[in-house]
């Protein structure tokens, strides 16, 4: 989930894009599950 790095850290995530909510809601096998209001359109759910 977190490794570190030379450049600093790196944490996997699986975002749920066009939740009812933005909420992190906890360990998805080697990531962490997080939800956010923000539509998959040009990547603004990454953002």
């Amino acid at each position: 989930m977190i490794k570190e790095t030379a450049a600093g850290v790196l944490l996997a995530l699986k975002v749920l894009p066009r939740s009812s909510r933005c909420a992190i809601i906890g360990p998805h096998g080697d990531a962490l599950k997080i939800k956010v209001t923000s539509p998959p359109l040009e990547g603004r759910a990454n953002e």
